[in-house]
């Protein structure tokens, strides 16, 4: 069951904003569109990856939002650098969202990703091989931090999809 309160993952905006950790800027070239990196489950039994635009809404007091959902739950933790996750696919639907170092996502289909400080992901890969992760932190406090918003139980109910190109 969600929790009684929402997420909102969005900046006041001026213009522009800048935020800085300690390793890398969280909001390099921000603009009022995310790209949003969607994992998913395909029917040949692989994890992809696509982006996805998402476009910002306002709200009635000017906040800038890109994801305004009821939660189950809120986690923040960190892998220490060189920390390797082997295949797993994704139990609830989980929004990442990267803070320090960077996460090297390998896909069923082989392709890698490296998601920074700033980056989101939205997890939904629920079956088959899944995805494999590795944090990469060679500076700063030399982990990988990331924000993980538990939305909802995925409950082996998505469709599958075809894979890419198919």
């Amino acid at each position: 069951m969600a929790a009684a309160f929402a997420v909102a993952v969005g900046v006041y905006f001026t213009g522009m904003a800048t935020a800085r950790a300690e390793a890398d800027s969280l909001m390099e070239d921000f603009g009022e569109i995310l790209t949003m990196y969607h994992m998913y489950s395909a029917s040949d039994g692989k994890s992809y990856i696509e982006e996805m635009p998402v476009p910002a809404a306002r709200t009635p007091f000017n906040l800038m939002t890109y994801f305004n959902r009821p939660v189950q739950k809120v986690t923040i933790g960190y892998w220490p650098d060189g920390e390797e996750n082997t295949w797993h696919y994704a139990g609830h639907t989980n929004l990442l969202i990267y803070m320090q170092g960077t996460q090297i996502l390998t896909t069923g289909d082989g392709k890698e990703y490296h998601l920074k400080p700033g980056m989101v992901a939205l997890a939904e890969d629920w079956t088959g091989l899944g995805h494999t992760n590795r944090c990469v932190a060679k500076t700063g406090k030399k982990v990988c931090m990331l924000i993980q918003v538990t939305v909802d139980d995925l409950e082996r109910k998505l469709p599958l999809r075809p894979p890419p190109g198919k």
